[in-house]
């Protein structure tokens, strides 16, 4: 954890991703105001959650393998690491730490979506 109580977070996953320009205009449009910001996150968040539970769908759907397998491990391992670098404790933490851990979220949901469009598509 750092000073301010987020957790240090392994790599750039966490806070780099190539999202969509919708989200940024949202967000440059929100006049800086939290409320207008949190809802182009939300935005953003639904969007790239429904991206990444298609690509897993594809490949759940799939032929089984020992590749499948270990992509279903690695694919649970992923999710329980994002939860535990991209989450907040409401009681001690506030506003900048909410949108930090949404924004955590939304990075590491569109960088796996990158990553299994890219196995569907080999």
């Amino acid at each position: 954890m750092d000073c301010d109580g987020t957790p240090c977070r392994p790599d750039d996953s966490y806070n780099r991703a190539n999202l969509r320009a919708q989200y940024k205009a949202c967000t440059a449009a929100s006049g800086g105001l939290t409320t207008a910001i949190q809802a182009c996150m939300d935005e953003e968040f639904h969007w790239q959650q429904a991206r990444l539970r298609n690509a897993w769908e594809t490949i759940a759907d799939g032929p089984d393998s020992e590749f499948k397998d270990k992509l279903a491990d690695e694919q649970a391992a992923y999710m329980r690491d994002t939860d535990s670098h991209c989450r907040i404790d409401p009681a001690s933490q506030g506003q900048d730490q909410l949108l930090d851990a949404q924004s955590c979220r939304i990075n590491r949901y569109a960088n796996r979506a990158d990553v299994l469009e890219k196995l569907i598509n080999k």
